[in-house]
């Protein structure tokens, strides 16, 4: 669960591999630009994935600390 770029995935469904808790509730297939966003202590806390094409919806998070909030480029500061 370790990512310290923006990356890419091909499927969105390929990421239930990666966090079972969202298992057949990422819909579509679609490719997405993966945003990570990490703690202070340089841990994970969740993905934006972010839609390359306009057919879908545009930005879903994902994330792996759920009483974490989404503070981008927290680890910076």
């Amino acid at each position: 669960r370790q990512a310290r770029e923006l990356c890419y995935v091909d499927n969105i469904q390929k990421l239930e591999d990666l966090f079972p808790e969202y298992k057949n509730r990422l819909i579509g297939n679609e490719e997405r630009i993966l945003i990570p966003c990490y703690t202070r202590d340089k841990k994970l806390i969740g993905l934006t994935c972010r839609c390359i094409n306009k057919d879908s919806i545009m930005y879903v998070n994902i994330k792996s600390i759920k009483d974490h909030t989404f503070v981008f480029c927290l680890d910076k500061v």
